[in-house]
């Protein structure tokens, strides 16, 4: 069996495709969550990337993402307010314990807190202040959840490369289009049924 050559090994190639397959799957995940098939082609995918400075390389695999997600057009964004919106909720399972008879207060005062700042608090340092009757408690992100939610026309899916959004809205052209795949794999089925090699002629009768 060959030896592996360690000169032929490209640290920065595998650690940049690692982030692509965390992007491809976090889109997989938001068509999920949306019941679109990957063979339904969509228009448009934004990717708000936590780490802005991955952008730039990125541009070099844009169209292998658009490829793998079946998707028309990939842009990099820096804002996801625009496609989403955030909810806090504390993990009472968390703060029980810690905040003992004080934990539906500490609860309803995070609940109050405006989502895009306790989000970008949690992400800058970890923890989030929050004002309890006249003292001032930390949390952390293991007793605190920030969710997010998709605005009408996107679904979207959040995980270490950032948040991937992907547009919902179907036009005429992108739904023909996700028919003639779905003709092609059912074509592609029936080959296999039959044990067909891939250069065998067939005639192809069609009812619509």
């Amino acid at each position: 069996y060959p030896v592996a050559d360690p000169a032929l090994i490209d640290e920065q190639l595998a650690q940049e495709m690692e982030i692509v397959r965390d992007i491809v799957s976090l889109g997989r995940a938001a068509r999920t969550a949306a019941k679109l098939k990957v063979r339904q082609p969509l228009g448009l995918c934004e990717i708000v990337l936590a780490r802005r400075e991955h952008a730039t390389w990125l541009e070099d695999h844009r169209a292998l993402i658009a490829e793998e997600l079946n998707i028309k057009r990939v842009e990099f964004s820096t804002e996801a307010d625009h496609y989403v919106s955030y909810q806090v909720k504390p993990d009472f399972k968390a703060i029980g314990p810690k905040f003992g008879k004080r934990a539906p207060q500490v609860g309803a005062a995070v609940q109050k807190l405006d989502p895009l700042e306790a989000r970008r608090s949690l992400e800058a340092t970890g923890t989030l202040t929050v004002r309890v009757g006249d003292e001032t408690v930390q949390l952390t992100s293991a007793e605190v959840q920030v969710q997010l939610a998709a605005k009408p026309g996107w679904s979207a899916a959040q995980g270490r490369a950032g948040v991937v959004i992907v547009q919902t809205e179907l036009t005429p052209a992108l739904l023909e289009e996700g028919l003639v795949r779905e003709l092609i794999h059912h074509v592609q089925a029936q080959r296999k049924s039959a044990d067909l090699p891939y250069e065998a002629r067939i005639t192809l009768y069609v009812q619509g």
